[in-house]
């Protein structure tokens, strides 16, 4: 017998369509809130729809009203003002 950790399968989720920003930030940020040891890890393979997020350093005042914006802080570990995302484009966290 070994005391040889396993380690956990990697289950891939795809989104065929466009899918809403916020919906999937959302359920990652809880995934990421409820995982410990033995969840395995997830690649998520989405296109969503164009969006400004802010992070830390952001001001309201550089967006305007008339962009795509998510409406908050929807990048807490990112220090810069405005980012702009959206389909074709790519988030690859390790």
């Amino acid at each position: 017998m070994t005391d040889a950790l396993q380690k956990p399968t990697l289950i891939i989720r795809q989104y065929s369509q466009l899918t809403p920003y916020q919906d999937r930030f959302l359920e990652m940020k809880q995934l990421t809130e409820q995982r410990d040891a033995n969840t395995p890890d997830e690649l998520w393979i989405l296109q969503h729809h164009e969006v400004l997020t802010q992070g830390q350093a952001g001001k309201a005042e550089t967006y305007s009203d008339s962009q795509p914006y998510s409406g908050g802080t929807n990048r807490p570990w990112w220090t810069g003002d405005l980012a702009w995302s959206g389909p074709a484009g790519g988030v690859f966290p390790v």
